[in-house]
């Protein structure tokens, strides 16, 4: 039989339980029914009995008190002092015999019926005395009224010991019952208690036992869940350095297009300065043959020059600076992105790690589910429970794709960011040599100038060739303008790039701030999941 009930199932082994309680509460309701049925009779005969009794005693206080008259008219008699009232009293006696009669004759026809007729002749004869007498009968029939009286007061007392035995056996026995009654419920329940403790016992071990793989699933979810937490904190901690680094990179590449938009400024004052110098040229070309009349205004003009020339390769050699200053900012943000680069891999790392968790916690959220089945109706919540932790590593999962993705488009970005770094670096060294070329170019004319300042003696002679040098200056000239537009071109280009990098970079701290984001939900789910662990390893502890 124990056999039997063990192989059952919880669901069985509980309805069958509650069928068994039920029985064995509605047999101890009949047992304490049939108890308390027997001790209401035994008290309500014992309170038959006392209300018998009480009625007994006052029928032999008024017999008593008949005899004791009798006794004392007798004596009275004696003396010839009876009065009227005597006679009355006397006759009265009769009265009393009838009512005793009628009252306790069906009394004791149910309790003592071996004194009935004993009672119906005593009362018989006292009525018979009492009504016989008069007053010739004298003395003689008071006497013999007494003695009716002595006797059916002592068969009264004789009735009233016996019901005081009754009472007293009715009220011993009454109290064995009562204490029979307690030692039978006593049994009862401890039996009671005996089979519900072997009933319900083998229920909650087989309940623990099949909650067990369920705590395990959710100790290894919680764990799971604080891992993947830390990872989280990991990640968000990448996210934050990313964001620092792209900053510095948004920082760079304003300065390089504040650089680039400065070097344009100067480039356009270098081409004005050229176009300058080669209407000077020009008008230097037309005044050759007056020259020796202009001599002197002429050297004033040339020392002019000399000066014009020296600011505008004051202002070349700033513009290099500059140049320079924003190919190294542009070397660093290229070096910078190269770190992202390596940041970007750690990081899916972190997802690789994040999905290997999600997983786990899915096959373990399925291992809770089987278990839970297995377990029936007892499972349903566990069931519940489990399948909310496999929705939330499937969520986990999904995130964790949206960030890859997300971190793939970034590496693409970054990719892009560093070609059109380097093209830019390119093109900055390559101005860089064009602007040193410009410089050494101006270097050449204030020389020349100079020349022409400290010899103009010999302009006149050297009218002719200085006409030649002028037109080489022009093509010189010529030939710088253009390197110069080149500059331009290529500065604006740099600008241009700036400013798609700049709305590159704010497309990429768009993409972090939206990983953020996402990081930060993805926290909140794991928070969630662990609260969830939490919860079902805390009701398999009440179990």
């Amino acid at each position: 039989m124990i056999k039997r009930w063990s192989k059952l199932r919880i669901s069985q082994q509980i309805f069958y339980g509650f069928l068994l309680i039920m029985f064995i509460t509605l047999l101890a309701i009949i047992f304490n029914y049939m108890h308390i049925r027997s001790l209401e009779t035994t008290y309500h005969a014992i309170f038959e009995n006392y209300v018998i009794r009480q009625q007994f005693d006052k029928f032999v206080h008024e017999i008593r008190m008949a005899q004791l008259n009798a006794d004392y008219l007798k004596r009275l008699i004696q003396i010839g002092n009876i009065e009227l009232k005597d006679h009355f009293t006397i006759q009265g006696f009769a009265g009393i015999a009838v009512e005793a009669e009628d009252n306790l004759i069906p009394i004791l026809k149910t309790t003592f019926p071996e004194k009935v007729e004993e009672f119906q002749t005593l009362a018989a004869r006292v009525r018979e005395d009492s009504e016989k007498w008069t007053e010739e009968s004298g003395y003689n029939g008071l006497i013999m009224l007494n003695g009716s009286l002595i006797y059916f007061t002592l068969c009264m007392d004789d009735v009233a010991t016996m019901m005081d035995e009754k009472l007293s056996n009715d009220v011993a026995k009454a109290e064995r019952n009562v204490k029979l009654l307690i030692i039978r419920v006593l049994l009862f329940n401890a039996f009671i208690i005996a089979l519900l403790t072997l009933v319900i016992i083998p229920i909650l071990r087989k309940i623990k036992g099949a909650f067990l793989p369920v705590r395990e699933a959710a100790d290894k979810s919680l764990q799971g869940a604080t891992d993947t937490l830390r990872y989280m904190k990991m990640v968000n901690d990448s996210i934050g350095q990313l964001q620092q680094v792209l900053n510095n990179m948004a920082h760079g590449m304003q300065e390089v297009a504040a650089g680039a938009e400065d070097s344009s400024h100067q480039v356009q004052m270098i081409n004005s300065g050229i176009l300058q110098a080669g209407r000077f040229v020009s008008e230097l070309a037309d005044k050759a043959q007056t020259i020796l009349e202009s001599l002197e205004a002429n050297q004033a003009n040339i020392q002019e020059k000399v000066i014009q020339i020296q600011g505008l390769s004051r202002n070349v050699n700033g513009s290099l600076e500059k140049i320079n200053k924003n190919a190294d900012q542009s070397q660093s943000l290229s070096q910078q992105l190269t770190t992202l680069k390596e940041e970007i891999g750690d990081i899916e790392e972190v997802l690789e790690a994040m999905n290997e968790i999600s997983e786990q916690t899915n096959l373990l959220a399925l291992n809770a589910s089987i278990e839970a089945a297995r377990a029936g109706k007892h499972g349903r919540g566990f069931s519940v429970v489990a399948d909310r932790i496999r929705k939330l590593a499937k969520s986990t999962k999904d995130f964790t794709e949206q960030i890859k993705e997300t971190i793939t488009r970034l590496q693409q970005v970054i990719i892009k960011v560093s070609e059109s770094l380097e093209f830019i670096i390119n093109n900055v060294r390559l101005s860089t040599a064009e602007v040193s070329i410009v410089n050494e170019r101006f270097g050449e004319i204030q020389t020349v100038m100079e020349y022409l300042h400290k010899n103009s003696s010999f302009l006149i002679e050297a009218a002719n060739s200085q006409l030649e040098q002028t037109k080489a200056i022009k093509k010189s000239s010529l030939e710088i303008l253009e390197s110069i537009e080149s500059i331009s071109a290529q500065t604006e280009q740099v600008s241009a790039s700036m400013q798609e990098l700049s709305a590159e970079g704010e497309e990429v701290i768009s993409q972090i701030e939206l990983i953020d984001n996402v990081a930060n939900e993805t926290s909140e789910v794991v928070k969630h999941q662990g609260e969830l662990v939490k919860l079902t390893k805390d009701t398999i502890e009440i179990f």
